[in-house]
């Protein structure tokens, strides 16, 4: 878990869960945002696949960061939304996704119904 302080850090959670910290750190990098606030970590609720879901506010970003140790929202304020979201994307955790189903199979005899 990485901890984050500087002038563009705000709130008062410090630490951010493994699958965040690129997260935060290209954000902070990014001359657009203004300020970062991390939110608790909720462990337990790790179900869905690791990634990186992010909501337009009217401020900027609301990031939704989900790992192996947790999940966490992340609020990007930033002057250019459509830039940094791209640009926190591209580092963004890989998604785990779903295994692909096997296809159905067709029955190999047709039932007939006059046959019953």
């Amino acid at each position: 878990m990485g901890k984050f302080a500087g002038s563009k850090v705000a709130g008062s959670h410090s630490a951010a869960i493994p699958a965040a910290d690129p997260i935060v750190r290209e954000a902070l990098r990014r001359p657009e945002v203004t300020k970062v606030i991390l939110g608790p970590i909720r462990t337990g609720q790790c179900r869905g696949a690791a990634g990186l879901k992010i909501v337009d506010m009217d401020a900027g970003l609301e990031c939704t960061v989900r790992g192996n140790t947790g999940v966490q929202k992340i609020y990007v304020y930033t002057n250019n939304r459509h830039a940094t979201a791209s640009a926190l994307q591209k580092v963004a955790p890989e998604k785990r996704g779903k295994t692909k189903k096997k296809p159905r199979k067709e029955p190999q005899e047709l039932i007939d119904p006059s046959r019953w």
